[in-house]
């Protein structure tokens, strides 16, 4: 009879365990589940995007209409200013633009509209364009300069020589129709990215209105009159990422005039980021380098997370870590949390002067590079004011809408400046200077 008992009780220990794991087990399989439906800022986004159909494409009214809510849809759950619901200009501008849209629609006017209204958020990280798997540009022998509302070439054969038009449309119009649907915080960004992009990419001169069919025709005012140029395209790829890739960073080490200069096009945080800062502090104190340059006026931004590992090797007593507060969208909620700390390399502190090498290119995580820098005292400024200031709103998030497949990003997190009393002011330089002349202005700064 005892035995018969023990093997009773036993039976009810292992069924009891048995339903007790299976609750736990259902519990976190719901939480799971829960976190990836309203929690998970990542839900939904895309990794590997489509080709975007033709901007000369059709789409029905309807159609374009429902990629609209689609992206109103992905504001509103993902942008913490959208916490409380869309802003109502924002939502204003969507009311206009559906009524506006004709009941054949090209996939260019859906983006030009959508793009109108993603403009009203006053945010560079959430915006929309198409995507290709390669892109058309035409490559004159000179580069643009935009400066007192004109456009001017730069350098080459028409260098100094106003632009009139391109693509038939008068620079001014082509201006005033990239500022009233391209998103962007910052004059200095808005008129580089003009420059840079607008005036030489085929698919946003067609965003300008711009005649791009075959070729771009460039009229130009010369000190010899008026000359008319015309430029054919060319297709271009973007790179495939490589995780060997170390095209985004380089230095040199200047032992005549003790000057070490780091160059970064890109924010990666990676291995091959962490071995070359090593490797240039430990020629820095091999060589007992006095002066650091550091060189973002090419960096559009990336990884926050290569600032912190720079700094390890400032030495410096203040509690920098460092203090950009990074505030994220969890669904309903809000998390803020500091850019990690990192230990410093005591064997390889430096302690000489630091530069800071900035242009309107300055961007995003550049600008966070830039800032934390500044803010805490630890270099000096030099070049153009940066395309944005802290605090700002990051962290994108891409999608795609469903039926034109026009590529859109929606800002997640939003960064505060490490020094709150210079909230929103620009990052003026200590040093102002052309920003393709701010290494030379820093040389003339060391031996002046």
């Amino acid at each position: 009879m005892k035995k018969i008992i023990n093997r009773k009780y036993i039976l009810i220990y292992v069924l009891s365990f048995l339903f007790i794991a299976g609750i736990v087990f259902v519990a976190r399989g719901g939480m799971v589940n829960v976190y990836s439906f309203l929690f998970n800022p990542f839900r939904g986004t895309v990794c590997e995007p489509v080709p975007t159909v033709d901007l000369s494409d059709i789409l029905t009214r309807d159609e374009a209409i429902a990629d609209i809510d689609y992206i109103l849809k992905r504001l509103k759950s993902r942008h913490p200013a959208c916490m409380n619901g869309i802003p109502e200009a924002v939502t204003e501008q969507s009311r206009i633009e559906k009524e506006n849209l004709p009941e054949e629609v090209t996939a260019l006017q859906l983006w030009q509209a959508a793009s109108r209204i993603l403009a009203v958020m006053n945010d560079a990280h959430t915006g929309i364009a198409p995507f290709y798997e390669s892109y058309n540009y035409y490559f004159p022998p000179f580069y643009f300069r935009f400066a007192d509302g004109a456009l001017y070439c730069a350098k080459g054969e028409f260098e100094g020589s106003a632009v009139i038009s391109i693509g038939g449309v008068p620079v001014d119009d082509l201006y005033r129709t990239f500022k009233s649907q391209f998103w962007y915080e910052r004059e200095e960004y808005a008129d580089y990215f003009f420059t840079y992009a607008a005036c030489r990419w085929q698919h946003w001169l067609a965003f300008l209105n711009a005649d791009v069919s075959e070729q771009v025709t460039v009229v130009l005012e010369t000190p010899h009159g008026e000359v008319s140029k015309e430029y054919s395209f060319i297709e271009w790829k973007p790179p495939e990422e490589n995780e060997d890739d170390t095209t985004f960073l380089s230095y040199e080490i200047d032992k005549v005039h003790s000057v070490g200069i780091f160059t970064l096009t890109e924010c990666k945080y990676n291995d091959i980021y962490r071995e070359t800062l090593e490797k240039f502090f430990t020629e820095v104190k091999n060589e007992q380098i006095r002066t650091i340059v550091v060189d973002l006026r090419n960096n559009g931004g990336g990884n926050a997370y290569v600032a912190s590992e720079f700094i390890s090797y400032l030495d410096s007593d203040s509690n920098v870590g460092f203090a950009a507060i990074r505030t994220t969208r969890f669904g309903p909620v809000l998390w803020s949390d500091k850019l990690p700390e990192t230990n410093k390399v005591n064997d390889l502190l430096f302690s000489g002067d630091v530069y800071i090498l900035t242009s309107p290119w300055t961007f995003s995580a550049a600008t966070i590079f830039t800032t934390m820098i500044s803010d805490n005292g630890l270099g000096k400024i030099v070049g153009e004011t940066s395309g944005q200031t802290l605090p700002f709103y990051g962290g994108t998030l891409s999608f795609q809408t469903p039926n034109a497949r026009l590529l859109f990003h929606i800002s997640g997190s939003y960064i505060d400046r490490p020094d709150e009393s210079k909230e929103h002011l620009p990052l003026t330089p200590d040093y102002p200077s052309p920003a393709n002349e701010a290494l030379e202005t820093v040389y003339r700064l060391l031996y002046s």
